[in-house]
């Protein structure tokens, strides 16, 4: 006779369910081996980085570093002062050159303004007048340097303070020429 088992349905449910268990259990094996994989592969790095901030520490905080930390403190005062120092005199430099009246360009106009029969004793600068004194052998020679100085574009005006004829060289006369610079500032 054939047994007939109702129960049967069930029992093989039963092992889906065991099934489903043991999977479950798995998976939920294998994410707390990798969460606390991580949590002790972290806790090394943060324990092994510590020792060497640690050895780093030690390291800077010895005396021969402090020493040199000192040392170098003190040649970036110094460095900063000498900066300080650079800076200032490169203003007053600047300065300087900016108040240059006499300068390779000044002297190169008023050459080009000289007629053939002029030589120069000394020309000399006070603030914004300029003051020459020279020998030529015409009077006429005298005048068109007068008049080609007073055609610069940095000279404001020329006078031709006196007129001396020499003795002692044939025919020579000295003069005096003051002129007025225009701007003084300017190269």
């Amino acid at each position: 006779m054939n047994d007939f088992n109702f129960f049967a349905p069930y029992q093989g449910k039963q092992k889906q369910v065991v099934g489903k268990k043991i999977y479950i259990y798995t998976i939920s094996a294998v994410i707390i081996l990798f969460v606390v994989g991580t949590f002790v592969w972290n806790s090394i790095n943060i324990f092994i980085i510590n020792r060497e901030i640690d050895k780093y520490q030690s390291a800077v905080s010895s005396p021969k570093v402090q020493e040199k930390v000192k040392e170098a403190e003190t040649l970036n005062n110094k460095l900063d002062i000498l900066n300080k120092y650079e800076d200032g005199l490169a203003k007053i430099d600047s300065g300087i050159n900016s108040r240059d009246t006499i300068s390779s360009s000044l002297l190169n106009k008023i050459n080009s303004t000289l007629p053939s029969d002029i030589n120069f004793k000394s020309v000399s600068v006070d603030g914004s007048s300029l003051s020459i004194q020279g020998i030529s052998k015409t009077m006429s020679a005298i005048g068109e340097l007068q008049h080609n100085i007073k055609n610069l574009d940095i000279i404001v005006d020329a006078q031709i303070g006196n007129i001396n004829q020499d003795d002692s060289k044939s025919g020579s006369y000295s003069f005096d020429l003051k002129c007025t610079l225009k701007d003084v500032d300017e190269k």
